[in-house]
């Protein structure tokens, strides 16, 4: 933990998936299923967003390691 003027900071890291807000349904149905993370909407784009650590490790790295992500055109630039 460092700190700044004092003050103890500690730094937490965040998931989210930002995508327009026709996909709102399915963000709620995502949320359900996981049961974890919330999600917000605004005027145009809805967030799925897991700010727990622990969520974090228990529930989205297991499914990321179940299920990796599958790159496209810009993982293939080095």
């Amino acid at each position: 933990m460092s700190t700044k003027n004092g003050i103890p900071i500690r730094p937490v890291p965040i998931f989210n998936i930002t995508q327009s807000k026709l996909e709102i349904d399915l963000f709620i149905e995502i949320q359900k299923k996981l049961g974890v993370g919330k999600v917000y909407n605004n005027r145009q784009n809805v967030i799925f967003v897991v700010k727990s650590i622990d969520e974090t490790i228990e529930v989205l790295l297991p499914l990321f390691d179940k299920y990796p992500l599958r790159v496209g055109r810009i993982g293939l630039v080095k």
